[in-house]
């Protein structure tokens, strides 16, 4: 059961899923969270700079692990204009192949968990704020384990993870332009790590 649980867990950059009891996410000030539906929590977060800034920095798969504390390297194993399959390594030793389908005329990042028994993919959407220099990041996070290994995951548990996995994230997103503002959107991104065994 705890590996399957751990299947479970994967999105922009997962991680392990623990085998502890889950209480109510605490949800960081400023990200608002929703279940818009089945098996999909959605988020928003208000963030420094302007929207095709930050979209720039999000679809460089390099600089994932400056912005998202959990994510230790990152392996381009291809990319093809907007496509690319990434290998994302965690912090805490996960491996996760991800493959995305950017969409830069609507300044979005997709991308998908294409290995384990859960269905898993994400969104990360940018888009103008309620004031020049402030952008909305929406995210949408989606998590299912059907058939049969379904019965051994609660969908309370899966939506815990949802919850507690794009909270962080958008977070992280916001935390990361406070930090570099307008310099993030200039600074060349630094190269990618060399790919190592999978």
């Amino acid at each position: 059961m705890a590996r399957t649980a751990r299947l479970v867990a994967a999105a922009v950059v997962a991680v392990t899923v623990t085998a502890c009891a889950h209480g109510a996410v605490v949800v960081p000030a400023g990200v608002r969270l929703w279940e818009p539906e089945r098996a999909t929590t959605a988020g928003e977060v208000a963030v420094a700079g302007e929207p095709a800034a930050i979209y720039a920095q999000l679809a460089d798969y390099a600089r994932w692990t400056t912005i998202f504390p959990d994510v230790a390297r990152v392996h381009v194993k291809w990319q093809k204009g907007d496509d690319a399959a990434v290998l994302l390594v965690t912090t805490a030793g996960q491996n996760n192949n991800l493959v995305f389908h950017n969409d830069p005329a609507h300044l979005m990042v997709r991308f998908e968990d294409t290995v384990g028994t859960a269905k898993v993919w994400a969104e990360i959407a940018i888009q103008p704020g309620p004031e020049p220099g402030i952008a909305t990041v929406h995210g949408r996070l989606y998590a299912d384990v059907p058939g049969f290994f379904g019965l051994f995951v609660s969908k309370a548990r899966l939506r815990h993870e949802r919850e507690r996995k794009l909270s962080s994230d958008l977070s992280s997103i916001r935390a990361y332009f406070d930090r570099h503002g307008a310099a993030a959107s200039s600074s060349p991104a630094a190269p990618p790590p060399s790919s190592g065994s999978e």
